[in-house]
C-alpha cells in the first residue's frame, strides 16, 4: 500500500479547536469532553483494479472488503491488505446461490456466524452465509404507502415501511434491528410537519416472516429546523451494553446512544471542524422539480456518512463530509461518549471495518474516467499520543 504519513503529507491533523455540539432532542441528556487523547496514525492506500459495474455498495467481511455489484447481481470480495480480487459471491440466475437482480447486500452484525441479507430489486429478502455459500429466502416484503400523513395510525403500521441503510444489527434469533424509511404516496400532497413529527426510524425485522414487526425512534429535533426528505438517511451500530445501540443521522452533529426499543438514552458527539449543517430546508417531498435544488445544496453542506463500533477498544468511529463537491471528510473517534481523536482524511472516505489492529475503509465514490472505474482502499491505525 502507498503511505500517506499523518503528520502533514497529505493528513491535516485537527487537534483542539472548539466545535458546537449540534443539536440535539432536547430530552435526553449530552454526555462527554473533548479529550483528544488519540491520534491517527500512518494511512496507507490502496488502488484496486475494479472487477464491477461501480454501482452497489461495500461492507467489510472478515479481512475482505466487498462489494455488491447491482448490476451483475453478484459480491466480488478483495482482500483488504493486497486489493486483489479474491473470489464472487451470488450471482444473476436460478442456481442455490444465485438471485434474480440485487439492490444491495447488507452484513449483520452481532451474528453468530458471518451473515448478509440480501436485498433484491423486486423486494425479496435473503439470508446469506458466506462461510459455506448457503443462500436462504426469507421471503418478499409487502409494501404499502402512506397517503394520509396527517393520520397517526399509519405511521404506527410497520407495512408503510422500507427497511433502509447498509448495517442492521442481530437482537434476536430471528430479530434484526433496522434502519427504516416511511414509503409515501408521491400522488399526495403530504403534511411536512406531521411527517417529521411522527415518522418512525427503526423497525425490528423478522426473518422468519420477512416484514417489520414493530416500530420504534423518531427523528431528532434538528429535522424540525431542517426538514430536508433527502437527508434523513442514518446509520446503526452496536454499542457496549446488552440491546444498546448508536444511531446517527445525517443532518444531525450529535449521536444517540439508545436502547432497544425504549428510546434514547443519550447524546454525544461534536460537529466537526468547518462543517455547515445550515441546511435550507425548502425542499420537501416533490422528487422531481426539487432534485436540482437537493444535488446544489448537498454539494456544498455537510453531513454524517457512516459509523462504525470497534468492540474488541470500545470505540466508535463516525466519518462527517464537509461538502459534496470537494469531498472534503473527517473521521472522528469516540469512547465512552468522549472525543478522543479526529483528523482529515481522503476525500470521500468511509470507514468499513477493522482486521489485524488497522481499520480499513473506502472512498466511498469511484474515481472515473473514460476508460475504467477506479476503487481506492483505505488503512490506518489509531494511536495513544505520547
Amino acid at each position: 500500500m502507498k503511505r500517506i504519513l499523518a503528520d502533514g503529507v497529505g493528513l491535516l491533523m485537527i487537534g483542539l479547536a472548539a466545535c458546537s455540539g449540534g443539536e440535539g432532542s432536547g430530552s435526553a441528556a449530552h454526555r462527554g469532553e473533548r479529550l483528544m487523547t488519540h491520534e491517527i496514525g500512518r494511512i496507507d492506500s490502496l488502488t484496486v483494479s475494479n472487477l464491477t459495474s461501480g454501482m452497489g455498495n461495500f461492507f467489510m467481511y472478515d479481512s475482505l472488503i466487498c462489494f455488491a455489484d447491482v448490476k451483475d447481481a453478484r459480491v466480488i470480495a478483495y482482500s483488504a491488505a493486497s486489493g486483489d480480487s479474491v473470489r464472487a459471491f451470488l450471482g444473476r440466475g436460478g442456481g442455490p446461490t444465485e438471485i434474480n437482480s440485487l439492490d444491495r447486500a447488507c452484513p449483520v452484525i452481532g451474528s453468530p456466524e458471518p451473515m448478509w441479507i440480501v436485498f433484491s430489486r423486486e423486494y425479496d429478502i435473503y439470508g446469506f452465509y458466506p462461510a459455506r455459500d448457503s443462500l436462504v429466502r426469507y421471503g418478499r416484503v409487502g409494501i404499502q404507502r402512506i397517503a394520509d400523513t396527517s393520520d397517526a395510525v399509519v405511521y404506527g403500521d410497520p407495512h408503510k415501511y422500507a427497511v433502509t441503510g447498509e448495517e442492521l444489527i442481530m437482537v434476536g434469533d430471528t430479530v434484526l434491528l433496522a434502519p427504516v424509511d416511511p414509503m409515501l404516496d408521491e400522488t399526495k400532497a403530504p403534511d411536512p410537519t406531521q411527517h417529521f413529527a411522527l415518522a418512525r426510524t427503526l423497525g425490528a425485522f423478522n426473518t422468519r416472516t420477512a416484514q417489520l414487526d414493530t416500530l420504534f425512534g423518531h427523528l431528532p429535533e434538528v429535522y424540525d429546523k431542517y426538514p430536508s426528505r433527502y437527508f434523513v438517511s442514518h446509520s446503526v451500530a452496536p454499542a457496549a451494553g446488552s440491546g444498546r445501540y448508536f444511531v446517527n443521522f445525517a443532518e444531525d452533529s450529535l449521536i444517540q446512544c439508545m436502547e432497544y426499543p425504549d428510546g434514547v438514552v443519550y447524546e454525544f458527539g461534536y460537529d466537526a471542524p468547518g462543517a455547515d449543517r445550515q441546511y435550507s430546508g425548502k425542499f420537501l417531498y416533490d422528487f422531481k422539480t426539487e432534485w436540482d435544488d437537493f444535488k446544489q445544496e448537498r454539494s456544498s453542506k455537510s453531513f454524517s456518512n457512516g459509523l462504525y463500533y470497534d468492540a474488541a477498544d470500545d470505540i466508535l468511529l463516525r466519518s462527517v463530509v464537509l461538502d459534496n463537491e470537494s469531498g472534503c471528510t473527517v473521521v472522528q473517534a469516540y469512547r465512552d461518549a468522549d472525543l478522543i481523536a479526529e483528523a482529515e482524511m481522503p476525500a470521500y472516505f468511509r470507514v468499513l471495518g477493522k482486521h489485524d489492529g488497522r481499520y480499513y475503509g473506502v472512498r466511498s465514490m469511484p474515481d472515473s474516467d473514460v476508460e475504467e472505474t477506479i476503487f481506492t482502499f483505505f488503512s490506518f491505525s489509531l494511536d495513544p499520543k505520547n
